[in-house]
């Protein structure tokens, strides 16, 4: 956990209520991103059996991308379904994950965002101005309605 925590990407590393299967991450967002500035929770669920089988990480801070579920922060990624090996540090994910909100594989899209991108694109909505709002703590449907909301007014 502190090799983690020396990465200039990982802000900070929390275990939960003393449960070694249960960690609390904050990743900053990359440079040259939409995403550049936010602080992003992920919870991470390991499993008795790890690294053996793979853990559940969910965004914890909402965010809009097309491979994240605006409902419940899953991800949509080949590392933590089809691809995972027993070899993958809490590093490599990590890595994987920030590297994901760089380039996100728009062969996975998650299905939940597929049309809400669409119709944010559609109104010019900008993830920076969407993190700005959800990271306030807005909920995601409170912020897509504020959005449509606001965009046809102005």
């Amino acid at each position: 956990m502190g090799e983690l925590q020396k990465q200039s990407f990982v802000d900070e590393v929390d275990i939960i209520l003393e449960d070694i299967y249960h960690w609390h991450t904050t990743i900053l967002g990359p440079p040259n991103n939409p995403f550049f500035g936010g602080k992003f929770v992920l919870n991470i669920h390991f499993q008795p059996e790890h690294p053996f089988k793979l853990p559940r990480v969910r965004f914890q801070t909402k965010i809009f991308h097309p491979s994240i579920s605006p409902r419940n922060g899953g991800i949509s990624m080949p590392i933590l379904r089809e691809y995972w090996t027993s070899s993958i540090t809490m590093f490599k994910l990590l890595d994987s994950i920030r590297s994901m909100l760089i380039e996100p594989n728009l062969e996975k899209v998650h299905p939940d965002v597929a049309d809400i991108g669409t119709q944010l694109h559609k109104h010019g909505l900008s993830c920076m101005r969407w993190r700005k709002i959800l990271n306030k703590g807005i909920l995601f449907h409170s912020c897509y309605v504020y959005f449509f909301e606001e965009e046809m007014m102005s």
